[in-house]
């Protein structure tokens, strides 16, 4: 047996699993990161990923896997650096248990991620947002579930695996208070509130699709498995196509470059903010003021003219007679200023 996959083991099973309690999305990803590399390993070398050792897993070949993933798959600088920081959690966490190989564990740490590129975000008018929900075929099963996904996916902005892992227990459709709650990434929760056309779709997909509680609202066709990332992706490329043709020339150009729920997000963020500023004939924000309660007395207003000192009452220490015995008898004597003087 060599080294590397007793260290493989121990990171997914000890590491990942057990010391970090890392989600089943990280573990996932991390997951085909190696089964790309391993892959990848035994197309270039031949060699199986069971014989393979740290010495097979060099600097070398993992700045070639990468390259390969930026030429041939086509993945964009975050994908690439995602996938490198998986494998420096491995590198990471061998490092300790084999100190034979610290100086090829090094040089593989030493590469660097790649700086993404800013790219412009784009959006939808309303007609456009129309031909898109109008792609689908309604008339057929798959086409109700994907009008439905666009839909809460143009006006709620969730993340693939958000919506792929949505149960109807997380949705609300009593109105008012209609509302999603999403399972995001980093186990991080939010709700989200339904708008109407996203509640009228929902509740005629349950009546379509009547389902438990604990059950995924949007399912591979005949199963009750939930959706992959694949199958939401391959749903939005002939309604992305449609709504091309649709858009104006000037425009073609300004879709998002990225992948179509990427897109999705940005759009449902854009429209957020459209609600929210730059409304000139939305009503201002003036709070009610409640006329029911009685009218506060005013306060008496000073004599203009009047330039005598405000008068002050005489405290008791003022009018309590002194004896010898009186503590202060004797303060009063040196300072007969004292016994006139009104407390504060």
């Amino acid at each position: 047996m060599t080294a590397l996959a007793p260290a493989v083991e121990s990171f997914f099973t000890g590491y990942l699993t057990a010391q970090r309690g890392a989600s089943p999305h990280t573990i996932a990803s991390y997951r085909d990161t190696f089964r790309l590399l391993f892959t990848w390993i035994r197309q270039q070398a031949g060699t199986r990923p069971s014989d393979l050792d740290f010495a097979d897993v060099d600097a070398a070949t993992v700045s070639g896997f990468l390259a390969m993933l930026e030429d041939e798959r086509h993945n964009t600088s975050r994908t690439r650096s995602q996938r490198l920081a998986a494998i420096h959690s491995l590198f990471r966490h061998a490092a300790p248990g084999h100190p034979e190989h610290a100086a090829l564990i090094a040089r593989v740490l030493a590469i660097q991620p790649r700086k993404p590129a800013r790219e412009t975000v784009a959006w939808l008018t309303e007609d456009e947002a129309d031909a898109l929900l109008a792609a689908p075929d309604t008339g057929t099963w798959t086409g109700r579930r994907d009008r439905v996904l666009m839909l809460l996916m143009l006006t709620s902005g969730p993340r693939v695996s958000e919506v792929t892992g949505l149960t109807w227990a997380d949705v609300t459709l009593d109105r008012p208070g209609a509302r999603v709650l999403w399972h995001g990434k980093g186990r991080k929760e939010r709700l989200s509130p339904l708008q109407k056309p996203a509640i009228t779709g929902l509740r005629q997909w349950h009546r379509e699709n009547p389902a438990g509680p604990g059950s995924f609202v949007f399912t591979a066709r005949g199963t009750a498995r939930k959706m992959s990332t694949d199958a939401v992706r391959g749903a939005h490329q002939d309604p992305r196509r449609v709504s091309s043709r649709c858009m104006p020339r000037d425009r073609r150009q300004e879709r998002h470059p990225a992948c179509p729920t990427a897109f999705f997000r940005d759009e449902a963020a854009i429209r957020r903010r459209r609600r929210t500023v730059h409304r000139p004939h939305a009503r201002p924000r003036i709070s009610r003021i409640n006329t029911s309660l009685p009218a506060r007395r005013p306060r008496p207003q000073a004599e203009k003219h009047s330039t005598a000192p405000p008068r002050r009452t005489p405290g008791r220490a003022a009018t309590r007679p002194l004896t010898s015995s009186s503590p202060s008898s004797k303060a009063c004597e040196t300072m007969p200023h004292y016994a006139a003087r009104a407390p504060p």
